[in-house]
């Protein structure tokens, strides 16, 4: 199929190539899209249609022949900035801080999403009425997530690993429609969040499950939810805040959240009320992406060289923080680049909380503290 679809392409290009050089520029456009396809090239697609439109900004017919191309031809992201340049619509400038930091928290909210429906799909209360309202949950819940991973294909093409930061800036801009509906999601999310922090919260075996304090968190050397959720009110964001996030901060739309019990129940209830913050969070980024003008990322040389030297930086993650550590030489790659995981931390707190606890509880234990196996050994 994809043989046959170049060699179409093809065919059309050496058809088209005596028309198109007395067609002007909506010619030019189509042929250069056409030629990049053929080389399965998407992004050079875009490029090529783009710099075909600039010669003649002023003429409708490149832009015309652009939308058609582009549209029918379902190119990705890039095709979406071509568009964009060629209607003079104008690159969003410091748009690409307010758009991490979208991502960023439409990210906190499916990670909670995941731990909070799989606890309660897995939990099977005693009684029959909070089992059933707990299933209820869980199902609202996934399709929250669901439609925050779809979100996320959609502006990237990843469900997981999104791989969208870059040095100066992000790899794809988004359009408005992408963003009504970014803030449509995650305002749906904060409901599903709450009534699963609700069915969570009437399960008497989650109080007093593998209960953490505040200063064993900070001996082990826990963060995030786990930590918060001890009464150790650390949050980066709130306490290391970057503009953004202390913009963010200054609004309300982010707040700190914490708990003091310490156990599964505290833990749960922690990641229900933190998606309605990043819900909010997320809606005010959207208004401010909005408002702003210029281009997702910055023009950088071909070789970009880290000064000698190190440096650490620790992140907010979903599960907690997460601690970078990179030595530089000179060259163009890091001479040493450490990684510690929250994971890592936080299994550690486990020494003190999981003694006494019964194993039929275990399961529902360890997932409250949010553990991924591959970050353990970090």
């Amino acid at each position: 199929r994809v043989l046959r679809d170049r060699l179409a392409a093809f065919v059309r290009c050496l058809t088209a190539i005596p028309s198109v050089l007395s067609a002007g520029p909506a010619g030019r456009v189509s042929l250069a899209v056409e030629a990049q396809l053929l080389a399965g090239c998407y992004e050079g697609a875009a490029i090529a249609a783009q710099r075909a439109c600039n010669a003649r900004p002023e003429d409708p017919d490149p832009q015309l022949a652009l939308a058609k191309a582009l549209v029918f031809m379902s190119l990705p992201m890039g095709a979406l900035k071509a568009l964009r340049r060629a209607h003079r619509l104008g690159a969003r400038g410091a748009e690409f801080t307010y758009l991490r930091a979208l991502l960023a928290e439409q990210e906190r909210i499916a990670h909670h999403l995941l731990w909070l429906s799989a606890t309660a799909e897995v939990a099977e209360p005693t009684d029959s009425g909070a089992a059933v309202a707990a299933a209820a949950a869980a199902a609202a819940g996934f399709a929250a997530r669901e439609r925050l991973l779809d979100l996320l294909e959609r502006y990237c093409g990843g469900r997981m690993h999104p791989m969208v930061n870059r040095v100066g800036g992000l790899a794809y801009d988004c359009d408005d429609p992408w963003l009504d509906e970014a803030v449509a999601a995650a305002a749906g999310a904060a409901p599903a969040a709450a009534a699963l922090g609700q069915a969570l919260g009437a399960d008497d075996r989650l109080h007093g499950l593998a209960t953490l304090t505040a200063a064993q968190a900070k001996a082990a050397g826990a963060s995030g939810p786990l930590a918060r959720a001890a009464g150790w009110t650390r949050d980066l964001r709130l306490d290391r805040p970057s503009p953004v996030e202390h913009e963010l901060a200054e609004s309300g739309a982010l707040r700190r959240v914490t708990r003091t019990d310490g156990d599964a129940a505290a833990r749960f209830g922690l990641l229900a009320d933190e998606v309605a913050v990043s819900a909010a969070c997320v809606e005010h980024a959207a208004d401010r992406i909005r408002q702003t003008t210029g281009p997702v990322a910055v023009a950088l040389p071909r070789s970009v060289r880290v000064p000698v030297g190190h440096g650490y930086l620790g992140v907010e993650n979903p599960a907690g923080i997460n601690g970078w550590y990179l030595v530089a030489d000179g060259g163009p790659t890091p001479y040493r680049l450490k990684l510690r995981t929250a994971s890592f931390g936080n299994a550690r707190s486990l020494a003190h909380a999981l003694p006494g606890t019964a194993l039929a509880d275990v399961d529902l234990a360890m997932m409250s503290y949010l553990l991924v196996q591959g970050d353990l050994d970090k």
